[in-house]
């Protein structure tokens, strides 16, 4: 496995299913007056808490060292399905990731879309993992 690289992992932000976001825009589109509408989760997370999930999920348990940009998850034991090996560093900030005009707080309120169209996300954080996670996996079971 080779090295992840990411960018700001102390950015917020809020994490939901495109099916959902579909759905609200369908929603939007029955409705006899245009109004605009925030489609969110209402629920923050770093982009490191997501990161955490993803490990949690696979079964992975790594070390964080290190801090900004000098920042590490490294192996803390070796993962024979995942060709990971003891200590080896699998995910490393680097500054080329960092957008330049970073927003480091993103978090949505749909409310209005609840009150006005019943409309409100059904997916958790781990539940939306699972999805990515499986379905890459299956991605890469075919290569």
């Amino acid at each position: 496995m080779k090295t992840l690289e990411v960018g700001n992992l102390n950015s917020m932000r809020d994490w939901g299913h495109a099916r959902e976001y579909a759905e609200m825009q369908w929603l939007m589109l029955q409705s006899k007056l245009a109004k605009d509408y925030v489609i969110s989760t209402g629920k923050q997370y770093t982009i490191k808490n997501f990161i955490d999930i993803c490990f949690k999920y696979l079964g992975l348990k790594v070390k964080w060292k290190g801090n900004g940009i000098s920042k590490r998850a490294i192996a803390s034991t070796t993962s024979k399905k995942y060709k990971i090996k003891k200590d080896q560093i699998i995910i490393k900030v680097s500054k080329k990731y960092f957008r330049p005009t970073e927003v480091n707080n993103l978090l949505g309120d749909s409310s209005k879309a609840k009150r006005e169209l019943g409309w409100k996300n059904k997916t958790t954080i781990n539940t939306l993992i699972a999805e990515m996670i499986e379905n890459d996996l299956k991605i890469y079971s075919k290569k």
